[in-house]
């Protein structure tokens, strides 16, 4: 059994996974004794606790809670660019569900902007000292080692994302709207509506949402893996209007763009005016997201809508049944084709 000086100097370092070895059972039941859980069998919980306390383990702030009650609050972290998180809609729809849902809880939202080693390091402190009842992570495909830091503290997380090639860890309780589903969606569409030579805009080449909107267009428009027919880039509306000049300059048939982002839509539908060509009589145009601007565009936008509200507000029911000791549950969220003027 360890001294009490040395389990003293290593309170602070010890983690649920620590925990879970010692007393022969998972993080996750080690997580449901530090969260008053009453799926714990009373012989287990006293296991459990009687461990905390030979592991120095008290010392901690959650292991303190077993007495005090919870924190009741809920980091929820996004690993973008600052500015990004301001100015890209789909964040901001996301959390506006997330705040929405808690209303009527007792727990505070706590937002984490994590972009770099120095803030990785201070968030990876506070995951560490267990002050947080759960996370919400809502860009977990660009993350700086805090799915490993919450992943080990045992803290209950939910992710928002679309897991890619690497299934997400089974700890985690997962909910997005399936990409490759709506864009497919999208290209069915304008294949339905008799086009025949289609480009695409896409997001950052590094997003898994890029690649799997350009898996859903390709089921349905193979030529579009084709690197003269797809172009990489930025979600704004500068960075739409950039491709889609580049790509009427190198692309001579087009008769249709498919965007991965409203803005970029808005953006090549500037540049298709400049060109003299209208939508959709010339070229037909479709976006993605459903931001409330799509529909007052100067052509009103076709867009695939993502229930991003209802993203927000399923995490928060995912990582309040995690709380209470249940499960981890996955949610795949229905995309919908809005249908305007610009096909």
């Amino acid at each position: 059994m360890t001294s009490p000086s040395h389990s003293s100097a290593l309170g602070d370092r010890r983690t649920i996974a620590d925990v879970a070895r010692a007393a022969g059972v998972s993080k996750a039941t080690v997580s449901r004794v530090l969260n008053g859980s009453d799926l714990v069998s009373a012989s287990t919980r006293e296991r459990v606790e009687r461990t905390i306390r030979d592991l120095g383990f008290a010392t901690s702030w959650q292991a303190r809670s077993l007495a005090r009650g919870r924190s009741e609050c809920i980091g929820v972290i996004v690993s973008e660019p600052f500015e990004d998180l301001w100015s890209d809609p789909t964040f901001t729809a996301i959390l506006q569900g997330i705040w929405k849902e808690l209303d009527a809880t007792p727990y505070v939202p706590l937002l984490i902007q994590v972009n770099g080693p120095a803030q990785q390091a201070k968030v990876r402190h506070l995951i560490d000292r267990s002050f947080l009842d759960a996370a919400i992570h809502v860009t977990p495909y660009v993350d700086f080692g805090l799915l490993e830091a919450l992943l080990n503290s045992g803290v209950p997380a939910v992710l928002c994302g679309q897991p890619g090639k690497t299934p997400w860890p089974a700890e985690f309780a997962t909910v997005y709207a399936d990409d490759v589903i709506g864009a497919r969606l999208a290209a069915q569409l304008l294949r339905d509506a008799g086009r025949k030579h289609p480009v695409a805009i896409l997001g950052p080449e590094d997003n898994p949402a890029s690649r799997d909107r350009l898996s859903g267009y390709a089921e349905v428009f193979p030529e579009l893996t084709d690197t003269p027919r797809h172009r990489f880039t930025g979600w704004d509306f500068f960075a739409g209007a950039t491709a889609a000049d580049d790509l009427l300059d190198q692309v001579s048939d087009v008769d249709c763009i498919l965007c991965a982002s409203d803005r970029q839509a808005v953006g090549a539908l500037q540049a298709l005016a400049r060109r003299g060509l209208q939508v959709p009589a010339d070229v037909s145009l479709v976006g993605f997201d459903d931001h409330p601007f799509a529909a007052e565009a100067a052509v009103p936008l076709t867009t695939v809508a993502q229930p991003m509200q209802l993203e927000g507000r399923t995490a928060v029911e995912l990582a309040l049944a995690l709380i209470s000791g249940n499960a981890p549950e996955h949610r795949v969220l229905d995309m919908t084709l809005i249908q305007r003027q610009s096909v």
